[in-house]
């Protein structure tokens, strides 16, 4: 009779919990899209993002053991495609987990260049380089530490076809970022932005 009186509450235990693995995976799946939060290492940020790929396989199992009918349907019907996802899109974050490694926590694709001091942080320089495709580029965020090596960011601006990028702060909420032309011609000008800072980034 206890056990029949315990089995109840068991299901929506874990139902609760597949739910909240769910949407733990649609958040960083946003985050991973939006850059709001980001480790200063890129090994980190890729074995960050294959923690967030098995979740929804977790998430599965949860759902689905100890239940019957319509519930498993549901579940299986929701969590089905983000799981195919996540399989898919994991095995190319562990070859670029690889890559980072053999190359010393340098990822080519979003490589630091370099970065200015601002007030409550720093504005970062990056190189990006989506491979043979496209041409270099130069992208701008500010950072600001919340605790041990995880950021708040957000994407200032940037630069497309460039390769070198210098920096002037201008005071404490202003910096000036200038680059080269991108392929050295008579009469191509010298490109720069200013960007104002927020303390906190968004406000």
């Amino acid at each position: 009779m206890r056990e029949a009186q315990q089995q109840p509450e068991r299901l929506p235990r874990k139902l609760f919990w597949a739910a909240g693995l769910f949407t733990l995976w649609v958040a960083m799946m946003w985050n991973g899209r939006n850059e709001v939060l980001r480790f200063d290492s890129p090994t980190l940020n890729a074995g960050c993002l294959l923690i967030a790929y098995s979740l929804p396989w977790f998430s599965m199992v949860l759902a689905s053991s100890g239940s019957r009918g319509w519930t498993r349907v549901t579940a299986v019907g929701i969590l089905a495609l983000p799981m195919f996802f996540s399989a898919i899109f994991a095995l190319f974050v562990l070859m670029h987990l690889g890559n980072v490694h053999a190359d010393g926590d340098i990822d080519a694709s979003y490589e630091f260049l370099a970065a200015v001091p601002v007030e409550g942080g720093r504005v970062a320089i990056y190189r990006t380089n989506c491979g043979a495709t496209c041409a270099f580029g130069i992208a701008v965020r500010q950072e600001r530490r919340l605790f041990w090596r995880l950021l708040l960011v957000r994407h200032l601006g940037g630069f497309y076809r460039a390769d070198e990028a210098t920096y002037e702060a201008l005071n404490p909420r202003r910096v000036r970022v200038s680059v080269p032309p991108y392929v050295a011609t008579p009469g191509s000008p010298t490109r720069s932005d200013v960007y104002e800072i927020k303390p906190w980034l968004y406000f």
